[in-house]
């Protein structure tokens, strides 16, 4: 595999910044604008909620993969012949198609709602929408990143020349916080080529934001979110080499900070990390086996020790790898976690514990090429189960993981329909002891979605829509306790 081509890298962003935070006051003493059309997500029919993950049997690592001929992901995949609806569809609405930009950015964010915060309850094995529409926090912005900080939600994308980073919450208007220049880094290509920023809650009073920019350099900042604005720093991890179609991922490890990406310089791509404590790098490792390539690196999301997760891409079968941190950061030695077959390109990974055991959802090819998303046991080979069926074809889905009350809760990116320049749409589902819950569908045209949830339950989505970054609030409820799936 080859590495994509580098867009150019984090230029002076203060007049897009004014721009910003223009926009975020341009509602104060004036007539309302009018937001775009967003329907309000319906939840797909109950038929949906009655697949269920198989049984982790004992782990088998180094156990053959199932063959294309028998993977049963391709199974339910051949049952949704391209053109049928499927559950949570939804029309693309009447707005702008997905990629287009606006004439001028006139989106006015709705007033906020001190409502907003508690929302509906979401019934039993289900997600449910908070408020009447998502909140745009960023035109014309590239794939985003969000992390939950204390009572708010801090959102990062490219943006021009550069990153910036907004505070969301349902009961204030979005706010600027920083704005960090990349080298070589232009304006977000629609078609998604260059991956979020990786974006972390590193501290008591510390998050780390990571980016590649145009000229391969893997570059960081940290800064402290209580503060209603800063001037991050920006320092080098690595001079080159990283490739910026896969989002380098971040863990704090005690008082050190763990930073991994995706090295193209060569073919295989390979998995390097660099620990650092305070503003210096203490050590940095290849952490790909002999032999073996790797790629789209992420920390599984789950208490407890850290565990790096990354893919060795081929065509037809990859392995699935993981290699667990010492307390002071260093990797131990990689191991092969399980075989999986047909994954998309360029990876996509998020690693989640369900019941206590590690679960794999990824980017797969499905039945007659079109795109999918699996569902597997991360340590067994089991096989996959579908969380998205596949039926349409373009580019690949994007897809994130977080948490409430130890509910895994996925953002998954989906095509709406079989034609390629179908519009794609972000769908919701959780994983509780019942299996996967019925998906919930945010209108397309949306894409490249990024999930995080408060300590108190309440989740955003963060994701593209035609105007740009938008925000949507969320409550997801697990049904009664039993059994990991």
């Amino acid at each position: 595999m080859k590495p994509g081509a580098r867009p150019p890298a984090f230029a002076s962003g203060r007049a897009a910044f004014r721009v910003l935070l223009a926009l975020a006051c341009s509602g104060c003493g004036r007539g309302p604008s009018t937001p775009p059309s967003d329907p309000t997500p319906r939840p797909a029919p109950t038929a949906e909620a009655t697949t269920r993950p198989p049984a982790p049997p004992a782990a088998a690592r180094g156990a053959s993969a199932p063959t294309e001929a028998d993977d049963p992901l391709l199974d339910a995949l051949a049952q949704d012949a391209p053109g049928d609806d499927l559950p949570g569809d939804v029309l693309p609405s009447d707005d702008a198609p997905a990629g287009d930009a606006p004439d001028a950015p006139s989106f006015v964010a709705p007033a906020p709602s001190p409502d907003a915060e508690a929302g509906p309850p979401a019934p039993p094995h289900a997600c449910v929408t908070v408020g009447d529409a998502p909140v745009l926090v960023l035109p014309g912005g590239g794939p985003p990143s969000i992390v939950a900080v204390e009572g708010d939600f801090l959102v990062a994308a490219h943006d021009g020349g550069g990153l910036r980073i907004v505070r969301v919450r349902p009961s204030a208007l979005p706010a600027p916080v920083a704005s960090l220049a990349l080298e070589g880094v232009g304006r977000p290509d629609p078609s998604g080529g260059r991956a979020p920023p990786g974006l972390a809650r590193t501290g008591a009073r510390e998050v780390t934001v990571a980016a590649i920019d145009g000229r391969g350099r893997v570059l960081e900042a940290t800064f402290d979110p209580s503060l209603p604005a800063t001037a991050p720093v920006v320092r080098e991890v690595e001079g080159g080499g990283a490739d910026p179609r896969f989002s380098p991922s971040v863990r704090a490890v005690g008082t050190r900070r763990v930073i991994a990406w995706t090295d193209g310089q060569q073919t295989p791509m390979h998995v390097r990390l660099a620990v650092l404590e305070g503003a210096r790098v203490v050590s940095r490792h290849d952490v790909t086996q002999a032999g073996a390539g790797g790629a789209a690196p992420t920390f599984l999301e789950a208490d407890g020790p850290a565990v790096l997760y990354f893919l060795d891409p081929h065509v037809g079968l990859s392995n699935l790898h993981r290699v667990a941190l010492g307390a002071d950061a260093t990797p131990g030695t990689t191991e092969v976690a399980r075989p999986l077959n047909l994954t998309a390109e360029p990876a996509a990974l998020a690693v989640v514990n369900v019941g206590g055991q590690p679960w794999v959802a990824y980017a797969a090819v499905g039945n007659l090429a079109t795109r999918a998303v699996g569902f597997a046991p991360a340590g067994a080979a089991s096989p996959p189960i579908p969380m998205v069926p596949g039926v349409g074809y373009g580019s690949p889905c994007r897809l994130d993981v977080a948490r409430v009350d130890g509910v895994p809760v996925f953002a998954l990116e989906a095509p709406t329909a079989a034609a390629a320049a179908a519009p794609h749409e972000v769908r919701l589902r959780l994983v509780d002891a019942a299996g996967p819950g019925p998906a919930l569908a945010l209108p397309a045209p949306s894409s490249d979605p990024a999930i995080a949830a408060r300590t108190d339950g309440l989740l955003a989505v963060a994701y593209r829509a035609p105007r740009g970054v938008v925000v949507r609030y969320v409550r997801c409820a697990g049904g009664p306790a039993g059994a990991a799936p």
